[in-house]
């Protein structure tokens, strides 16, 4: 598949998640629904986590992100070890531009 094909679709499906929760409160993204581990805001910030996992850190190349953004949406993690809760809007942003 073409590379600029394949960052395209990307982007575009990043889009439409985003437009998916775009009526979603801070508190609808924080809230963790009853028989689940995590919350909206953290299913956005492991998807960060793994790209950059899986494009950078494995590749022996410096991640897009910071050590504590990892920590806080590795597989393994919860929003329940949060010390302090990350900032939405930085997580939206670098949803769209990773």
């Amino acid at each position: 598949m073409d590379r600029t094909l394949s960052v395209n679709q990307l982007i575009n499906i990043r889009k439409s998640i985003l437009e998916a929760i775009s009526n979603l409160s801070d508190d609808d993204l924080l809230k963790i629904p009853n028989g689940f581990k995590n919350n909206t805001l953290w299913n956005l910030g492991h998807i960060i986590a793994v790209q950059q996992s899986l494009h950078y850190m494995l590749s022996g190349l410096e991640m897009q992100i910071s050590k504590d953004f990892l920590k806080s949406f590795r597989k393994g993690s919860s929003p329940n070890e949060w010390g302090e809760i990350p900032n939405i809007a930085e997580v939206k942003k670098l949803f769209i531009e990773l």
